[in-house]
Parts: structure tokens; sequence; C-alpha cells
């Protein structure tokens, strides 16, 4: 039997993603929040799988680490289709 700790989150998949991405490119929280254009606080709960990217964020991510914008808003709309905790005004910028 599985414990609840275990089971699969597709927005903590997402999370590790950025992490590797901004620790093999060298970035920082600060440097990403700076990216981003906003505060550590949701850049952690991003970081974190708690908190959704936007998509101005997803396009500023794509921009500064030259990443497809694409693959990351669809994953992230995914993720959103399958998890009713998010609002629509959370997934927005």
């Amino acid at each position: 039997m599985r414990h609840l700790s275990a089971i699969h989150d597709p927005q903590l998949d997402l999370a590790r993603y950025l992490q590797l991405e901004m620790h093999t490119r060298g970035d920082t929280l600060k440097t990403l929040c700076e990216t981003l254009q906003i505060g550590p606080e949701p850049l952690k709960q991003v970081l974190a799988g708690q908190l959704p990217l936007t998509a101005v964020w997803i396009f500023r991510l794509a921009q500064h680490w030259e990443i497809s914008a694409g693959l990351l808003w669809h994953w992230q709309q995914d993720i959103l289709a399958s998890k009713p905790f998010f609002t629509p005004a959370q997934a927005s910028d």
C-alpha cells in the first residue's frame, strides 16, 4: 500500500524541472525574481510546486533561458486542467 505522500504530483514535476534549470544555468532566487519581476515568496511557492506559473512568468522564463514557452505553457495548462483547486485568477497574471 502506498503512503499518501508518495502519490505523483505533476506540479512537483514542473517545479523540479524549474529547479534543475535554475541550478544548471547558475540562476539564484534573486536573479529569477528579477527576471520574472516578482518577489521571492511567489517564486519559492512555484519552486515548491505550490503555485502555478502564470503566462507572463512562462514568457519571461522562456526568454531568459531561451527555451520553448509553448512547452512550459502546455505543461502548466495540463496540470491546471487536472487540479480543480487552482483558480483561473491564480493561473493568470
